[in-house]
Order: structure tokens, then sequence, then C-alpha cells
């Protein structure tokens, strides 16, 4: 689980820098031959002026619905990205992404639990777990507190990391 709290870092690290990245998915995020894991965008950045369609731009495991709660744009691309972190630690930390063993549900299957806060089991994931699901409750407000939080949990276990 160290390593997988640490590619967590380094992917929360990541956005903290730069807070205007967006398009989180798990296919912009490589693991090299040392195990370590780096951004690789394969989908542009959102411009400010575009129009900017969740539906296009994330698969419904990654995706916030309804995602426009009458937060300003810059609000709204926030939530969607740390909506997007939670799958994506949840991917990190189980190796497979959020209900993927449930092969058979659609998108709005998908996107219909999510609404009703139904999410994939991360308590076997420890602090990671909780971080995944305040990402998925919108229980934060800044990637910056998602950093603060896995941080956190790295310096916990900095005699293993």
């Amino acid at each position: 689980m160290e390593r997988r709290v640490r590619w967590a870092k380094a992917v929360v690290d990541t956005l903290a820098v730069d807070s205007t990245q967006d398009n989180v998915r798990a296919m912009d995020f490589i693991i090299d031959n040392t195990t370590d894991i780096a951004i690789h965008r394969l989908a542009p950045k959102v411009l400010p002026n575009e129009q900017f369609n969740t539906r296009k731009t994330y698969p419904a495991r990654y995706r916030l619905p309804q995602a426009n709660h009458g937060y300003s744009r810059a609000e709204m691309i926030i939530k969607i990205e740390i909506f997007a972190l939670g799958s994506l630690f949840y991917e990190l930390a189980s190796g497979q992404s959020p209900w993927a063993e449930v092969t058979h549900l659609t998108e709005d299957e998908i996107a219909l639990r999510f609404t009703n806060h139904r999410f994939p089991d991360s308590t076997p994931f420890a602090e990671l777990g909780t971080v995944i699901e305040h990402c998925w409750t919108r229980e934060y407000t800044d990637v910056g507190q998602v950093a603060s939080d896995v941080n956190g949990i790295c310096e916990l276990d900095s005699g293993t990391l």
C-alpha cells in the first residue's frame, strides 16, 4: 500500500502545483519502469472559454454526477477534478476502476450510484480510503486540501515510504 500512497502523493502534488490542471483520468498518468508515476496528458486542457462537457471528458467512473449545482465555472471544474481524483486514487489503491467488478453497469447506472452516494468500498485502503471518500462526497473545496491529507498519510508512514 505504501507505493500506492506514494503514487497518490505524486498525482496530487502535480495537480497542486498547477491549480488549472483539468481532465484527471487514470489514462493521463503512467507508471514508468522505476515504478514511479508521471503525468502523461492524452486529452488537451479545457480552455477558459470552451464548453466543458464532462460526458465527453470523463469516463462514467470518474465523472461527478450533476456537476453544475450553481457553481461558477472555476468552482465546477475544481469539484469535478476532486471527484475524479477520488476515482483515480481508488484505481491506484485497488488496481481497478470504481465499479469495475460490476461489468454490466451502464454509464447512467454508474452516475445514479454516485448521485445516490453509493460508492465502492474504500475502507480496505485505510487513510487513503478516507481521502477517496472525501473526494467523492465533495468534502474538499480545493486540491490543496487533498494534497494536505495525502501528504499527512505519507508523514504517518514516513518510516516505510
